[in-house]
């Protein structure tokens, strides 16, 4: 966030519309609309929050400082105060537009100044979120890349480990002619 100049990320949610990052912030209920929101408030992590977004899935995987569905976001931000807020809107990168024209709107009229003034396309960000690991995904790949390495040194479980025999010849009509049955060694 901070090599994009943005302090804070707000992606809103609403029931039946998914931003195309929904996925990447993790599944949760939304009635009627709610927000994932990513504040770097100057430490050495970015503080993350889901407000309106609920669900036993969301709450409990340990992702977010702050799951609630009990909120007033005009005070949520105001007590961040950012410079900058970056949406979910752009013109180069699908990912990165999905925030919808009444949403912006709802965003504006919610938050009004001076917030609103401070909107600012995310669509770098998204880039940079999406081609970006952190240090417990890289250590999740690297878990699973020898979790396949061990199953693929396992000997094998099936009664030989030799290739079935090979027949060449001709097949007529339910048996072959002129073929020799051949076996690797």
């Amino acid at each position: 966030m901070r090599e994009n100049g943005i302090d804070m990320w707000i992606t809103v949610r609403k029931e039946g519309l998914d931003d195309p990052l929904t996925p990447d912030f993790g599944p949760g209920y939304v009635n009627p609309i709610g927000y994932y929101i990513f504040t770097d408030r100057g430490g050495d992590r970015v503080e993350r929050a889901a407000l309106g977004i609920g669900g036993y899935l969301l709450a409990g995987n340990g992702a977010y400082d702050i799951v609630s569905g009990n909120f007033d976001l005009r005070e949520f931000v105001a007590e961040r105060d950012p410079e900058r807020i970056g949406l979910n809107m752009g013109s180069n990168i699908g990912a990165a537009d999905g925030l919808s024209h009444t949403g912006y709107q709802h965003l504006a009229e919610t938050l009004g100044e001076p917030w609103a003034s401070r909107f600012v396309s995310a669509e770098k960000l998204v880039s940079d979120f999406g081609s970006r690991r952190v240090a417990s995904e890289i250590a999740g790949f690297a878990e699973a890349g020898e979790i396949s390495r061990e199953l693929a040194e396992r000997p094998s479980r099936t009664k030989s480990s030799r290739p079935a025999s090979r027949r060449y010849g001709t097949w007529h009509g339910g048996s072959w002619t002129g073929c020799s049955s051949v076996s690797p060694t």
